[in-house]
């Protein structure tokens, strides 16, 4: 029979790192979180108290210790916060264990003793745009010259690679070909010093915002041969070996987030007071409480075994995969309920749990919006949408969707369309929708929208979208292409949503009639089939709907009554000197009346307050005339605007940039897309 108890040395890892974290780590970590702030000063008491290095013999300045103490160190440290447990779990098991495992002698006395005492940082350079998990997509090589590594490339994702600590990096390249044809591959040291290598910080994360993630290019870097790794071509099963390693610590990570999760809850339950009573009293909560601790002991009981396989030296790699696995899932359902049993507290970053649930990118709300590829995306768009969408990206788990399936239903040059993606996708991105913090996609290359939509069509009745006020709108516009894609457009917007399960949808009032279909969609589908979607709701914008410039309907691109986002400042001011303004206003002296102005709606949404207040009172009092109040109205958007249209050039410069970040945000919604139509086949009973 198996001991479960801990020896003397692992307890008291546990108390230890405990008390260190309750004491030097949980004070600041709020405050490191929101500044996206690497600490190189906990980092390196870290170190000191033998975090780094735990595994490794004191002959290199290790902790000497067994890693069931590595794994509770972790465990301990993301009880109170994920981004230290990162750097701790990065450090040893992708950072110091390459270089102990398979490096030489002379590699081991040179980097270990201050790997592990916490004075310098190692990462480990294996994921790239196209590869990682699939490491056959590999494109970063190294050849041998004149005794040197030669190294090319560039890496993303890369933990511990860019803070002041950080030294050395094991990057994993290309190096030639084996005899069968496949590619061979290597790990290689590179000192982050060396010539043509660069760092670069990547910011906006979801989780782990106080660690350090980093992107790194290599350009013609030389090494010396013998900064490789064991042999050549071992490079391949040395990054499994050091990634089944990995999966412990990333475990223990998700096991001690669960912890710390349910000790929050339990202290409030035991604090709070309804009705006269603490929340533990009520059975509802006691229920909660006693489902997350069993599943917590479950978690841990799965990991330690996978930890003891790996100590006895018997394979352990599916017991790993298993245990980061549901660790992970153990830490999500156990933070949301704490969050729960917390209420509207849960949300407050008083609370410790807010900042452990903050951590869970699932645990954020979903927002879904979209844009046509229509034209040139306008002033417009971006005042009632994109403005409010990069407001969200913070807040929510936010995806947004060019939807070219809607394009299609008015007229449209087909010779054009991947152009008008590509600008539509340019002017959103130089706007502010930053990928690294949002999904930007192009609909069709997630074909389950019209998989979905032609589902949702058997429960949405033809007299619903009979009334849609849009529909009668287009049709007038478009009275020589009435076709059946324009009176089933809200379905298909049903199903973009819907496919996500988004629970927010930031839309204008025009628009609102389409979520309460989508609404009523979801309603039917879920009463005939079972529950499968949530009822999304409108998230209003608060800015005014702005009119187009002949003050007839609302700016449009195919009315040609726009200003384009990304025009430049003459243009801008050519377009504003006929532009419509206050009917009643015929001469230059009548006194004004803003209100009812769409050139003082725009500088509500462009101008400073300032500004704002000075044509309104200027222009009552006929102080100033509707020229200069939209001279003034080009001098604040090209203030605004002019950073954007520098940032569309440079996307314009780049279109790879643009292309791999739509790509890469289609790859993630197509998976989640698959998810939820494997869902809905099987309800159905079509699976």
């Amino acid at each position: 029979m198996p001991n479960y108890d801990l020896t003397e040395e692992q307890q008291e890892m546990r108390r230890a790192v405990r008390e260190f974290a309750e004491q030097v780590i949980k004070p600041k970590a709020i405050e490191l979180d929101e500044n996206e702030e690497f600490s190189v000063d906990i980092t390196r008491q870290m170190g000191e108290l033998g975090l780094l290095g735990v595994v490794v013999s004191d002959d290199y300045g290790g902790a000497g210790m067994d890693y069931l103490c590595y794994v509770i160190g972790v465990e301990e440290i993301a009880r109170v916060d994920g981004s230290h447990a990162a750097t701790i779990a990065a450090g040893n098991s992708l950072g110091i264990s390459p270089i102990y495992y398979y490096g030489s002698e002379d590699l081991k006395r040179k980097y270990l003793p201050d790997l592990c005492t916490g004075n310098s940082m190692a990462s480990f350079g294996l994921t790239e745009a196209e590869a990682g998990s699939d490491a056959g997509g590999t494109k970063t090589s190294a050849r041998l010259e004149g005794g040197k590594w030669v190294i090319n490339g560039s890496k993303i994702f890369i933990t511990n690679s860019t803070n002041p600590l950080a030294r050395v990096c094991t990057v994993q390249a290309v190096t030639g070909k084996r005899d069968d044809g496949r590619k061979e591959y290597s790990c290689i040291l590179v000192d982050n010093d060396t010539a043509g290598f660069t760092a670069k910080t990547m910011h906006g994360k979801l989780m782990w915002r106080a660690s350090d993630t980093g992107e790194l290019f290599f350009d013609d870097c030389a090494v010396p041969e013998s900064n490789l790794l064991g042999k050549r071509g071992e490079g391949f099963h040395q990054m499994l070996e050091t990634l089944d390693a990995g999966r412990l610590a990333i475990g223990a990570m998700g096991l001690g987030g669960a912890q710390g999760a349910y000790e929050a809850a339990l202290q409030y339950a035991s604090e709070r007071k309804q009705f006269g009573k603490t929340l533990n009293s009520f059975q509802a909560t006691q229920f909660k409480l006693a489902d997350m601790a069993m599943e917590i002991e479950a978690a841990r009981g799965l990991l330690y075994k996978a930890t003891w396989l790996r100590m006895q030296d018997r394979p352990y790699g599916k017991e790993a995969a298993m245990a980061k696995l549901y660790c992970s899932e153990v830490f999500k359902r156990v933070a949301t309920e704490a969050v729960q049993i917390h209420g509207g507290y849960g949300l407050m970053k008083e609370y410790h749990v807010e900042q452990l649930s903050d951590h869970l990118p699932g645990d954020r709300m979903v927002v879904f919006s979209c844009i046509q590829p229509s034209g040139e995306i306008h002033v417009g768009n971006y005042l009632g949408a994109i403005r409010n969408w990069v407001s969200m990206l913070d807040e929510h788990f936010c995806i947004f969707c060019i939807v070219d399936y809607h394009a299609v239903t008015i007229e449209y040059d087909a010779a054009r369309m991947q152009e008008m993606i590509f600008d539509a996708a340019v002017a959103n991105m130089a706007a502010g929708l930053d990928p690294a913090r949002c999904k930007l996609f192009v609909q069709s290359r997630v074909p389950e929208h019209t998989e979905l939509a032609w589902v949702l069509s058997s429960v949405c009745p033809m007299g619903d979208l009979s009334r849609m006020t849009q529909f009668k709108e287009k049709s007038k516009h478009h009275d020589q292409n009435i076709n059946a894609g324009l009176f089933t457009y809200p379905v298909l917007q049903a199903a973009d949503i819907l496919l996500y399960k988004a629970m927010g949808v930031p839309v204008g009032e025009d628009q609102v009639q389409h979520i309460e279909l989508c609404r009523e969609i979801a309603r039917k589908f879920n009463a005939r089939h079972g529950q499968v979607f949530p009822e999304s709701k409108a998230m209003l914008t608060a800015s005014k709907r702005v009119m187009g410039l002949d003050g007839k309907s609302k700016m449009s691109k195919s009315l040609g009554n726009h200003l384009g986002l990304l025009e430049e400042d003459a243009v801008i001011r050519e377009k504003l000197r006929p532009a419509f303004t206050d009917p009643a206003r015929l001469r230059r002296n009548d006194p004004g009346n803003p209100d009812i102005c769409n050139v003082f709606t725009m500088h509500q949404g462009f101008s400073p307050s300032s500004v704002i207040e000075e044509v309104d009172r200027e222009c009552r009092s006929a102080g100033i005339g509707c020229f200069d109040c939209k001279m003034k109205l080009a001098d604040s958007m090209n203030d605004q605007l002019g950073p954007v249209r520098e940032r569309a050039r440079a996307f314009r410069a780049d279109p790879d940039t643009v292309r791999d970040a739509l790509a890469d945000s289609a790859r993630f919604c197509k998976s989640v897309a698959e998810d939820t139509m494997a869902e809905v086949r099987e309800v159905m009973g079509i699976a």
